[in-house]
């Protein structure tokens, strides 16, 4: 039950990448068209509190060596970019398949009123992993459709994916990577 929830987790992953629209691409009627679940969405102005929370407990709790960017507020990592391709193979999915966007985004972040960490999810336009260039931020509309950007303040009526099936309580159990602590 908890493979089947996890593979589902990445499948809405999936569908939000391929629902998203950047690039124009001919549909066929064969290819079916997916929509985001809008029960998924969450005000982008939570997800940018809940991040900016995340940071200061990094800052507050974590040591980081000598030499560490400052430039970078000593915050570790925000987030990543996750190439398309790579969620697709990793559920088994040739990257043939069509999509809009080539990249996704997730930060990282913590909701101080549920008392849960939390992973922020959106598509990335123009983004390109093997050069360096981190591309833009795709916010998306209450029915989660994308939001060109760039995106000013303030952030009402734009929204983010909240995709968020946390371990330990929606893992595998047995599996080595969750429990990493016990194989030392």
């Amino acid at each position: 039950m908890k493979h089947s929830a996890i593979s589902t987790l990445l499948i809405i992953v999936i569908i939000s990448i391929t629902s998203c629209t950047s690039k124009t691409q001919k549909r066929t009627d064969n290819i079916k068209s997916y929509s985001v679940d809008t029960s998924l969405l969450v005000s982008a102005v939570i997800a940018q509190k809940d991040i900016a929370f995340f940071d200061t407990l990094c800052m507050k709790y974590i040591t980081y060596p000598s030499g560490y960017d400052s430039q970078a507020n000593n915050i570790p990592i925000k987030g990543f970019t996750i190439r398309a391709e790579d969620i697709l193979a990793a559920i088994g999915i040739s990257d043939s398949v069509p999509h809009q966007f080539d990249d996704i985004r997730v930060y990282l972040g913590y909701n101080q009123s549920q008392n849960k960490f939390k992973l922020y999810i959106l598509p990335v336009d123009k983004a390109n992993i093997a050069d360096s260039i981190s591309g833009t931020d795709v916010l998306l509309n209450r029915n989660g459709d994308p939001v060109p950007g760039p995106h000013d303040k303030p952030l009402t009526d734009k929204y983010v994916l909240d995709l968020n099936a946390p371990c330990p309580s929606l893992c595998d159990v047995n599996s080595p990577l969750l429990n990493a602590n016990n194989n030392k």
